[in-house]
């Protein structure tokens, strides 16, 4: 969990949770909340998603790619040769639709910052 400010009622120490689709601040020693849901529509966030095991030779991995993120094939090819590859920068939205194409591709990734719309 994350650590933020005091609490302007009593000066304790507030949380970030989430829970699913609701997210808030709450005062461990007060009680106070405040909370809100979480709506990738609503995410203005531009997130950027890295690969971290895939291979420029595995016609699956770029096919899966150039998929989920509207790129030209001998485009992802020649990105995936780098360490480490961005493959996509942009909206939670197209990140949640292009879940299961990497995954189904047996591709890992690391999203940045961090990315809270998936089910836990």
């Amino acid at each position: 969990m994350k650590q933020f400010e005091k609490c302007e009622k009593c000066g304790g120490a507030i949380e970030y949770r989430q829970i699913d689709s609701v997210q808030g601040l709450f005062c461990k020693s007060y009680n106070w909340s405040l909370v809100t849901t979480c709506d990738p529509e609503l995410d203005e966030t531009k997130y950027c998603v890295c690969l971290l095991n895939a291979d420029y030779k595995n016609s699956k991995h770029i096919s899966a790619i150039a998929s989920a993120f509207g790129n030209r094939y001998l485009d992802v090819r020649k990105l995936l040769q780098q360490e480490k590859p961005r493959v996509f920068e942009g909206e939670a939205l197209q990140i949640l639709k292009a879940k299961p194409i990497l995954e189904s591709a047996g591709l890992r990734y690391e999203i940045i910052p961090e990315f809270n719309y998936f089910k836990k």
